[in-house]
């Protein structure tokens, strides 16, 4: 019986994890990033092998480059998933392949990481993995503190929030009293809150103009579920910004429509995407890029 694949794409931080260079110097995947470096006019090459900076423009575009490599080196090899989803900007990337032209994807995509970076100058902001029992519930404590949101559900123990810099200091405290775990991301933006709102009217504006089509192949969506309507797909993608992401609860929305008999494939560098799957249910098939190009 044929593989029923899911194609997972990695959020920004994934990039800052390393990138594996056997992958990057695969015949399809390396063509198709010289083929990017030509379009965007960007050093893309040079960042996967030496390091991408911790600046949100350069890491958008790096993100979709890599993302899209990888992503048409399997469908090359014959690796056709039944869905595909993100996290977080992985979402937008999903939505990108399944529908949009490349060359308005790749406008697209730069605007949104110059959208971000003029507003991680402008808002000084982050986000705080919180990891631990019950965080779920504990989290909602804070719902009324200014500054702080709840932006991803990553397991039933992590919950990701974003925060004013200057709240960092009362969220960790908060999380040492709880006794919780925490990580500063240091994404340089209050993903998925208010403490990015200011670009929303800028890529609306934006997405209105862009040419969508029915999806080649179905993004899943937390509220949508499978979306497959070019103008589905295109309200999704304008409400990305300022919403929640229910990470694991969508892995669960895939596998209750799919069934248990699916592979996740990670599409991201290192092994976050692995690891967020693995936190919400050990006994589901996870692989990853290296292991289905390089095999």
């Amino acid at each position: 019986m044929r593989s029923k694949y899911v194609f997972l794409f990695s959020g920004q931080g994934a990039l800052m994890q390393g990138i594996d260079k056997e992958v990057i110097n695969c015949e399809t995947v390396k063509s198709a990033l010289e083929q990017l470096e030509e379009l965007m006019k960007e050093k893309i090459l040079h960042y996967l092998l030496r390091g991408v900076p911790n600046d949100s423009y350069v890491v958008h575009f790096v993100h979709f480059a890599y993302s899209y490599s990888v992503f048409n080196a399997l469908l090359n090899k014959g690796m056709i998933p039944e869905v595909m989803m993100g996290h977080s900007l992985g979402q937008v990337v999903a939505i990108l392949l399944s529908s949009v032209s490349l060359e308005q994807s790749v406008a697209f995509i730069k605007k949104r990481g110059e959208l971000f970076k003029e507003n991680s100058g402008r808002v000084k902001a982050d986000m705080v993995a919180l990891i631990g029992n019950n965080v779920e519930d504990l989290v909602s404590e804070l719902g009324n503190e200014e500054g702080i949101y709840v932006a991803n559900f990553n397991s039933p123990s992590q919950v990701v929030v974003s925060v004013t810099l200057q709240k960092i200091p009362f969220v960790t405290q908060w999380a040492k009293d709880k006794g919780l775990k925490y990580v500063i991301l240091n994404i340089g933006n209050g993903c998925h809150s208010p403490l990015v709102k200011d670009i929303d009217p800028v890529l609306r504006s934006f997405i209105e103009n862009m040419d969508f089509k029915d999806a080649s192949i179905p993004v899943y969506s937390f509220e949508r579920g499978f979306l497959v309507s070019k103008d589905t797909i295109k309200e999704e993608l304008k409400e990305h910004l300022l919403s929640k992401v229910y990470w694991y609860k969508n892995l669960e929305g895939i596998v209750n429509s799919l069934g248990e008999d699916i592979t996740f494939v990670d599409m991201g560098p290192g092994k976050v995407i692995t690891g967020l799957v693995l936190n919400w249910r050990k006994d589901v098939n996870v692989t990853n890029i290296r292991h289905l190009l390089l095999r």
